[in-house]
């Protein structure tokens, strides 16, 4: 038996003979009980997904992005075959002061310009009018 699971935990192939990888083919089977996760059900409703390797049924497991399991005579074990690659570093690398700064510049810079388009000029008279960029 061998189950892959792709890069973004978007495909499910399961080469089991006579199941399917739909839950309910896999109730279907007979081998698993229909007890629910609780906890994966209320992560459910409030995250919009089952966060791996949960699922609504108490004994099935997800594979995670980039994992196999695979199954022999030793038994069933999960294996990494994908790993999200790290980021470089910078050159040369910057303190964590630098990043508050420019990170605060990106901000004030933001909140400048969400400003200037909801200022508006008058005149002496009290007349106001949309500022112009």
């Amino acid at each position: 038996m061998a189950i892959y699971m792709s890069f973004f935990s978007i495909l499910v192939m399961a080469l089991l003979e006579q199941m399917g990888t739909e839950l309910k083919s896999l109730l279907a089977s007979g081998l698993l009980s229909d007890k629910l996760d609780y906890e994966a059900i209320d992560a459910y409703l409030t995250l919009g997904f089952f966060p791996t390797p949960r699922s609504p049924l108490a004994q099935v497991r997800k594979l995670g992005p980039g994992e196999l399991l695979l199954a022999g005579p030793e038994g069933v074990r999960r294996e990494r075959y994908w790993h999200y690659p790290l980021p470089a570093p910078e050159q040369p690398p910057r303190s964590e002061r630098e990043y508050a700064e420019e990170l605060l510049a990106e901000l004030e810079e933001s909140v400048r310009l969400r400003l200037m388009s909801d200022r508006k000029r008058c005149n002496k008279n009290d007349k106001c009018y949309p500022q112009e960029f």
